[in-house]
């Protein structure tokens, strides 16, 4: 009778699969229940000696009552190096809290520990502008949402999509946040110098 039990009880393996399909990992660890917990791409998954289906982050898979498995067979779906971490149990983990996936990472609505990086006081030279790419500095998971704040006494800042569409404007005298994770641009349309400050806060990891 084959054990289904990982030592210990809760079993967290992490590991780095090679782009392309040379990207193959084997995890032989006994368990009745696993969820992958982060993923840096797409990936396929094989139980045992079953075949592969297309598995994703925050997904989870418990066998049926009486029922369990030896190894687990991961293979990186995506053209860069995948970095996995599946949480393997002798049981079914369940997570109460609401969680919202963001990109690749899950972002769960109770606090996070978060940090905000920003420019200082500057001044945005008449009809320049300034990217904010949304790519997340060394200690961040994603970003959480950008800050504006202009102290000019007569012109706007215009936010912009990744593309120059104008999105929003950050008023004279005024600040402006909203919650953006991925590229924006802040403008000055105006015919002189802007003194401004802008910041970005992090979900930290």
């Amino acid at each position: 009778m084959p054990t289904f039990q990982p030592t210990p009880p809760v079993h967290p393996v992490r590991r780095k699969l090679a782009a392309g399909p040379d990207g193959v990992t084997v995890i032989e660890v006994p368990g009745t229940s696993f969820r992958v917990t982060e993923a840096t791409g797409a990936l396929s998954l094989k139980i045992d000696d079953g075949g592969s289906f297309p598995f994703a982050l925050g997904m989870a898979f418990t066998c049926p009552p009486g029922t369990g498995f030896q190894k687990i067979e991961l293979a990186n779906l995506s053209a860069e190096e995948n970095t996995v971490e599946i949480l393997i149990t002798a049981g079914t983990i369940t997570d109460d809290r609401l969680n919202i996936i963001d990109g690749r990472f899950p972002i769960s609505t109770v606090d996070q520990p978060s940090f905000a990086t920003g420019s200082g006081i500057i001044t945005l030279a008449a009809g320049s502008s300034v990217t904010l790419d949304g790519v997340p500095p060394a200690g961040a998971k994603t970003r959480k949402s950008v800050m504006l704040t202009n102290f000019d006494l007569a012109n706007p800042l215009i936010v912009e999509d990744a593309a120059g569409v104008a999105v929003g404007a950050c008023l004279p005298r005024t600040a402006w946040r909203e919650n953006i994770s991925g590229a924006v641009r802040v403008s000055n349309p105006s015919g002189g110098g802007i003194s401004c400050i802008y910041g970005e806060v992090w979900n930290a990891r």
